[in-house]
């Protein structure tokens, strides 16, 4: 994160990973395509269930390791939700 921290998020969401298969390496995630116990999670939240966007922002970090949290364009600010070790929130045949 710290790498990214002086980068615009224009940058941010031009960073590609995979040799073969070249995809955005940090995006936005539709909530509706998250893990049933993620989505169970934000309606948990009380109050910011209320105000959730459709879609949450993740950094892809580590390996498997994702960052998942708000992106509020009008401050360029994130605001993380959780830390997901194993990329269970939205895991795909390939994590």
């Amino acid at each position: 994160m710290r790498q990214m921290e002086g980068l615009s998020w224009t940058e941010i969401e031009a960073q590609q990973a995979g040799a073969r298969n070249r995809l955005r390496k940090h995006h936005a995630q539709a909530i509706d395509t998250l893990c049933d116990a993620a989505q169970r999670r934000l309606g948990e939240l009380g109050h910011l269930a209320e105000v959730l966007p459709d879609e949450l922002f993740r950094f892809r970090l580590n390996g498997p390791g994702r960052l998942w949290g708000l992106r509020v364009p009008e401050d360029d600010t994130f605001y993380v939700l959780w830390w997901d070790a194993n990329h269970a929130v939205y895991p795909t045949d390939k994590s």
